[in-house]
């Protein structure tokens, strides 16, 4: 949970974790409720915004900037921003130098 004043910025840190033996490429995709929040939530920078590579077991704290308008609605008090981490690593070729490329 974060307390978050209107037209501040805030920075969150999500963690994620390759559980597995191989080398994985992610993305994120974001759900936000309530809906009508989405027009007054607005990410500076994300973690979203690019494909996450994650070595074998490997975790990594995933950072995310934010501002909320200060138009924001008095009756949204909460807002909820979760994320899913997808495999996407199949869009890659076998070669590891496209995996290499990802982390510079």
């Amino acid at each position: 949970t974060v307390t978050v004043h209107p037209g501040e910025q805030k920075r969150i840190d999500y963690l994620a974790r390759n559980p597995t033996d191989k080398a994985m490429v992610g993305q994120a995709i974001p759900s936000l409720v309530p809906f009508k929040a989405t027009n007054y939530f607005h990410k500076t920078e994300c973690f979203c915004f690019e494909q996450q590579p994650l070595e074998a077991g490997a975790s990594a704290e995933l950072p995310m900037f934010f501002i909320v308008d200060r138009d924001i609605p008095k009756h949204i008090n909460t807002i909820t921003l979760s994320y899913t981490l997808f495999d996407v690593t199949d869009r890659f070729s076998d070669d590891h130098n496209d995996l290499a490329s990802l982390k510079q």
